[in-house]
């Protein structure tokens, strides 16, 4: 399941890259399918991922602030490609969710 995540996730990532490839060839039609096939990949890959590790038991603070983190990057972008109102506010929400995930420690000290 951990593999169909990441390959959830890694689709996310390349249909928020594949409306810039498109459009510099001219090849762009369908503008909102793009961002929202990847709102539906990131949304499937970030639920994989917190279904395996609480069936692990290994869910904590750090995996939740990192799969949300990602998860309202990946939907902040897409919004702003939508130009939804207000969309760069979710991306900066995003990117300081994960700056806080990097400062944060993840084991005690000893």
């Amino acid at each position: 399941m951990v593999k169909w995540a990441n390959y959830l996730i890694v689709g996310a990532v390349i249909s928020m890259l594949v409306p810039f490839i498109l459009d510099y060839f001219g090849w762009l039609h369908n503008h909102v399918f793009w961002p929202l096939l990847s709102i539906a990949l990131i949304s499937a890959g970030t639920l994989f991922h917190v279904i395996n590790s609480a069936k692990d038991k290994l869910i904590n603070s750090q995996t939740i602030l990192l799969l949300s983190s990602i998860l309202v990057i990946v939907v902040g972008f897409s919004l702003v490609q939508l130009k939804i109102e207000f969309a760069e506010y979710i991306l900066l929400l995003g990117m300081l969710l994960l700056f806080v995930w990097l400062f944060t420690p993840n084991r005690k000290a000893k």
